[in-house]
């Protein structure tokens, strides 16, 4: 499928470049629903099968973060990284006091923490991930998106995803990192 004008650009870490457009009710891997501005699709929908390898990623803001692989036959294997819990969010800021936004003079990044995800085969502990919202300056592709999982301890995650449209959301989070949804979407509608 040739993008059009309408499409939202994805470029995932690896540099595969898919699409959001516009309309689509049933998102392919080369094609994601996406209305204007750009923010919504990530503020308002689940994003899903980004990334290129074994594994793809969906991301709900506020919601959850689930690694998935589908098969040739459509089945599909989902391993389930955390969903937002507001207290544990806390909590972990509490403990993690250097995970807090900086000032909204100096923040190009807000974390939050999602966990309860599927119980690690190794750790015999539900999985967890940080997922680190980057403000990355705008330039010619103000609207694609930068994606990034790493593990930096068994069943640990950190999920990143960087944008120029992440810039000004960033600057709506309140001191614990947390976009009110409904407010940004009021702004922007």
């Amino acid at each position: 499928m040739r993008p059009s004008k309408q499409d939202l650009p994805v470029r995932d870490r690896d540099g595969e470049r898919n699409y959001w457009r516009n309309g689509d009710s049933k998102p392919s891997h080369r094609t994601r629903a996406a209305p204007t501005p750009y923010a919504q699709p990530f503020l308002a929908r689940e994003l899903s099968g980004l990334g290129t390898g074994w594994w793809r990623y969906e991301f709900c803001y506020g919601k959850k973060v689930n690694q998935f692989h589908e098969e040739g036959d459509g089945t599909k294997t989902v391993i389930h990284l955390g969903s937002f819990n507001r207290e544990n969010h806390l909590k972990w800021l509490q403990d993690h006091t250097n995970k807090r936004p900086k000032p909204h003079s100096e923040r190009k990044q807000v974390s939050q923490y999602y966990t309860g995800g599927s119980v690690c085969d190794t750790t015999k502990k539900s999985r967890s991930v940080e997922v680190k919202l980057k403000c990355k300056e705008p330039g010619l592709t103000q609207n694609a998106i930068s994606l990034y999982l790493l593990e930096p301890h068994e069943c640990e995650y950190v999920l990143g995803v960087e944008a120029g449209f992440l810039c000004p959301l960033i600057q709506e989070a309140d001191e614990n990192g947390e976009i009110d949804l409904q407010n940004v979407l009021k702004k922007k509608g």
